[in-house]
């Protein structure tokens, strides 16, 4: 995957460095269907489409794609390759009704694939936005629950990261990970409770 990033990089720097007044305006009101539609069109107005979309999504896949692989260098050609197959797709004339869900099936796809051909034993690394105001309660709270996830098998794992930091709904995990929503509220309950019991003893000691 790693010949292709060159490539990518090349594509993505044409994408955002594109002049501001096309995406400005008019692009920004249109909705994801209607940019995608827009990458089949002329380069300015594919240029512009792409760029829209990759500010509205790139942080999300990107994040998803560190909660698979801690190894930077590999999540970021992961990363890279999605938005290069996305922008494909669009030249097949796929029929597209929710971008986000479709780029979070790649990356899963593309993620799944490097583990298996890698054997890469998953690590939940910065799955989420550091936020600079954070109290120091909070932050040691949530480096706790990154530690405990650590902990997780893989099918609890995935389910609680897509739940609780993508904010995805039940069906769509369900549809994501080929099971019923029924069975990912239940991959939910039992990843919480396994991270309450992880973190018993370190609360308690916390409190004392």
């Amino acid at each position: 995957m790693t010949k292709n990033r060159s490539k990518v990089k090349t594509t993505e720097e044409q994408m955002l460095t594109a002049p501001a007044h096309m995406r400005n305006g008019e692009v920004k009101r249109l909705s994801d269907a209607e940019l995608y539609d827009r990458l089949r069109e002329d380069k300015k107005a594919a240029e512009s489409a792409f760029a829209e979309l990759y500010s509205r999504h790139s942080q999300r896949i990107y994040a998803y794609c560190r909660t698979v692989f801690g190894d930077q260098d590999q999540a970021e050609d992961i990363f890279q390759e999605t938005f290069t197959r996305f922008y494909e797709s669009a030249q097949k004339k796929r029929e597209m009704t929710n971008v986000p869900a479709y780029l979070l099936m790649i990356a899963r796809n593309l993620c799944l694939n490097t583990k298996r051909d890698t054997k890469t034993t998953v690590e939940y690394d910065d799955f989420h936005q550091v936020v600079e105001d954070m109290s120091p309660e909070k932050r040691e709270m949530l480096q706790l629950i990154e530690m405990a996830m650590e902990l997780l098998p893989d099918e609890l794992r995935e389910p609680f990261f897509l739940r609780e930091y993508d904010d995805r709904p039940y069906a769509e995990i369900g549809e994501l990970l080929g099971t019923t929503a029924v069975a990912i509220r239940i991959r939910v309950y039992r990843a919480r409770k396994r991270i309450r019991e992880i973190l018993k003893p370190y609360l308690q000691e916390i409190s004392e």
